[in-house]
């Protein structure tokens, strides 16, 4: 998330988790492979359109997804009721 916040294109290694992060729709996401890793960040080296459109991208999911708008009455809420 603070890499695409950043406007960077998202290369990730991960199996479970980051749930934000979706495979070629706002990064490219591999398994714990260095191969495969390495191959997608190649990707996002040679191919400018693909990674243009995934800072795009990204940027988009942050904006909308990840706001203080959308997630502070959440974290108030809990702040409160831990009083």
């Amino acid at each position: 998330i603070e890499a695409m916040a950043k406007g960077c294109a998202v290369a990730r290694a991960i199996v479970e988790g980051d749930d934000d992060l979706e495979d070629d729709v706002n990064c490219l996401r591999t398994r714990y492979r260095e191969p495969d890793l390495y191959t997608a960040a190649r990707r996002l080296l040679d191919d400018h359109v693909m990674r243009r459109r995934l800072v795009e991208d990204g940027l988009a999911h942050v904006r909308t997804e990840c706001s203080w708008d959308k997630w502070g009455p959440h974290i108030a809420k809990l702040l409160e009721d831990v009083k």
